[in-house]
């Protein structure tokens, strides 16, 4: 299974930060978090927004995409996890 996560915009135009997660790399609490969360409904395309933060999710090949603004909660769950991995990997 291939996971990314990107980000862009913000008051930056930087994002908040960039994943791809390496399944073989993660703690198994990590592991045991990806593995509950249910697959993201559909997204429609995000509404542009100033200063918004831009989040594509891509897992296996299928996309979401959504701001900041107008987040769904499942999607916001995987970004969540996915930039709390991105943390701790960045800080060993």
């Amino acid at each position: 299974m291939k996971i990314e996560l990107t980000t862009s915009g913000g008051l930056t135009g930087r994002g908040i930060g960039n994943i791809a997660v390496d399944l073989d790399r993660l703690t198994p609490s990590e592991q045991e978090r990806l593995a509950s969360l249910p697959l993201p409904k559909p997204t429609p395309s995000p509404k542009p927004a100033p200063d918004a933060i831009n989040y594509t999710l891509r897992i296996d090949g299928q996309l979401w995409s959504w701001t900041d603004v107008d987040a769904p909660a499942d999607c916001v769950a995987w970004a969540d996890a996915l930039l709390a991995i991105a943390h701790r990997s960045s800080s060993m």
